[in-house]
């Protein structure tokens, strides 16, 4: 599979699916101001 090929092969992935972020939060006390600025 060539560079290109590869590119193609993800962007139709993309296409595919929606994205969907992931925060990952360790400390507690950063929740809820990272979710009402969100």
């Amino acid at each position: 599979m060539t560079p290109q090929d590869a590119s193609r092969a993800n962007e139709a992935l993309c296409k595919l699916a929606p994205v969907i972020p992931v925060l990952v939060i360790d400390d507690v006390a950063h929740a809820r101001p990272l979710a009402e600025a969100l």
